[in-house]
């Protein structure tokens, strides 16, 4: 295989302004202490962190001939993942986000899906995907030609041919929630939704529930990320676990679920168990919420192990 992961769906740019804990009046002004641009989108922070954790990595996408697809772009060529997957739409926008920061690291995303709004099957060079050991699809929910039909034909097209295919989503602002999904979880090795996102789909917060009704979905194995408890992990035939998470100073959240899923894939791509492979999720998601930006705290493999074992 060319690849250990190959990663399909959504990416943007991220506008971050700290810090924001109340809006000013309509029409008036307020200070801020800082504004900077950083690459953002599940799919995006995904195959970074994967390239940070030293994984072979490429991407498959769609932005902008805008100065916000050419930023993500070299981003991710100094990061060391592969854009042969990547497309130009010349003439559209970048998928963009503001993205807010509270005092207490929690951010509010206002959103614009660009040129993920026509991300479609048709996209992707299947020769690409099929190049790899695993599929990672994220950002579910905010790729309207892709999520749902066209995205469950990829997947049942990699794990037919021996990809493990593996999938996030995002929050879905349009409520459609499991109706839309519904055909993609056939398909998938492994779901590792949050558990807000999970609990809209199914209609419980407790992470053994969900898992559950996931599997009776046709989903093999099940990770439900309720954040300050952790993970859930529940593999195909085993009981479920929970995964405790390690202490950090969050200063900021943005892109702690997309570096669990970076983490525990590493994990499953250099031969861990898959309980061992959640403790590095957690490690990635707790080192990557002490810095700013979705990416930055993210470290080597080895770094992220050892932070593991010293705050374990």
């Amino acid at each position: 295989m060319k690849f250990d992961v190959c990663c399909v769906g959504h990416m943007c740019t991220d506008i971050l302004v700290k810090p924001v804990d109340t809006l000013p009046e309509k029409g008036k002004l307020q200070l801020v202490d800082s504004i900077h641009q950083y690459t953002g989108g599940c799919t995006m922070n995904t195959a970074i962190g994967l390239a940070k954790l030293g994984v072979k990595t490429s991407l498959a996408g769609k932005v902008g001939g805008d100065g916000f697809g050419a930023f993500m772009k070299e981003t991710l060529r100094i990061s060391g993942v592969n854009t042969d997957g990547l497309l130009l739409e010349k003439g559209a926008m970048t998928s963009a986000s503001v993205v807010t920061i509270g005092a207490d690291g929690e951010r509010t995303i206002l959103h614009c899906l660009g040129t993920n709004q026509s991300l479609c099957f048709d996209d992707i060079d299947i020769k690409q995907v099929l190049d790899a050991r695993y599929l990672f699809i994220g950002g579910v929910f905010l790729m309207p030609a892709f999520d749902g039909e066209a995205a469950a034909r990829l997947l049942k097209i990699a794990q037919e041919s021996g990809v493990v295919t593996a999938m996030d989503t995002a929050w879905d602002a349009r409520g459609r929630w499991l109706s839309l999904i519904r055909p993609m979880l056939a398909h998938l090795d492994w779901f590792m939704p949050s558990v807000e996102e999970a609990e809209q789909m199914i209609g419980t917060r407790e992470p053994g529930r969900l898992a559950e009704a996931f599997r009776a979905l046709g989903v093999k194995n099940v990770v439900i990320k309720p954040g300050s408890r952790g993970c859930y992990v529940q593999p195909q035939g085993e009981e479920g676990r929970y995964f405790g998470i390690f202490p950090a100073k969050a200063v900021d959240t943005a892109g702690a679920g997309d570096a669990w899923c970076a983490g525990f894939l590493a994990g499953l791509v250099n031969g861990l168990s898959v309980d061992a492979a959640a403790v590095v999720g957690n490690a990635a998601g707790a080192m990557c919420v002490t810095q700013v930006g979705t990416t930055t705290g993210i470290r080597s493999f080895a770094e992220t192990q050892e932070y593991a074992r010293q705050d374990g």
